[in-house]
Order: structure tokens, then sequence, then C-alpha cells
């Protein structure tokens, strides 16, 4: 497995690195490697150097960008997704269920990360010696075909941690 990120990336991509080896590491499964790479999805150099020096049956891709290019990289090499390899992203953009392969991705609540946002810069004014904390928000994976040959019909799962404290924000006046 390959977790792949574009170079100069967000701060945030690190963290969805990390957390893809943490999955992993958590499985006990020590037949699962994985590697992170920085490259450029769409340089056919770079990709078929990965395949080559890898040989991934799946990629993590730090977002669903990363992942469209990638798939246009295999497809030009004359790699079947999802038959041949495995692709994944996370943001669920608008158009990863019309991509010719429809991708599955982690779908990222926007509305409630801003209200999150909102509310601790409020509380945070409120409160200016207060320490820094982390605010998580719950996802849900959107399961397409570019992992699943045999499904063209879209399925949702919550996959929330149950070891990990998920809040709902909504912002308030107090």
């Amino acid at each position: 497995m390959i977790f792949l990120a574009r170079p100069n990336a967000a701060p945030t991509v690190a963290e969805r690195a990390l957390g893809c080896q943490n999955a992993i590491a958590v499985t006990g499964d020590s037949g699962i490697e994985c590697w992170t790479e920085f490259g450029n999805p769409s340089q056919i150099s770079f990709v078929s150097e990965m395949l080559s020096h890898h040989r991934p049956d799946t990629f993590v891709c730090a977002n669903d960008y990363t992942a469209a290019k990638l798939m246009t990289s295999l497809n030009t090499l004359g790699i079947s997704v999802p038959s041949q390899i495995k692709v994944t992203g996370m943001d669920d953009i608008r158009y990863a269920s019309m991509l010719q392969t429809p991708l599955t991705t982690i779908h990222q609540p926007c509305l409630e990360l801003g209200a999150a946002a909102m509310t601790m810069m409020l509380s945070r004014i409120s409160h200016p010696t207060m320490l820094a904390r982390d605010c998580l928000v719950n996802f849900q994976l959107v399961v397409r075909q570019s992992t699943d040959p045999s499904s063209a019909d879209v399925s949702t799962g919550n996959l929330r941690d149950p070891g990990v404290d998920v809040f709902s924000v909504s912002p308030s006046r107090n």
C-alpha cells in the first residue's frame, strides 16, 4: 500500500499519512506494508517508478484530486482500477462519484468543520489563556467502484473509532 500526496501539500496531509500508518498497525497484520510517497500523480515516470519499486495493490491518496490524477496515470499505463490496483481518496469532492471509475473516499463534513472552527475561535477570544485543544468531527466512508469491482452501488458507513472522542459542535451565542 502507498499513501500518496503531492509535494508541498497542506500540513494536515502529514497527519493523514500518520493516520494511515496507525490504522495498519492497529490491524496487527504484519504482512501489510505502507509507504508514504510525495510526488506528482500526473507524472507517468513517477507513477511507473513507484509501481516497479513498491508493487502496491492499493493507493490511499491524500485527497480526491490526487486520486483522480493517479487513476488517469494508471489508466495511461494500462493498469485497471480496481481490478489491478485499488485507489481511495479523501474529501468526497463533487466529481468523485462522476469519475470514469467512481472513487471511494472519506466524506468530510465541511459544515460541521466550519462550525467547530468558529466555536473554538469564539471560545478562544472569550478565554485567551485557554490551552490549545483538538476537535475531532465524525466522517463517513463512501465506498464506490475504485475499491470494489463487484459493486456499482454507493454505500456509506460510519467508521468512527469507539476509542476516539468525537463531538458535534453547534454555533452558540454564549
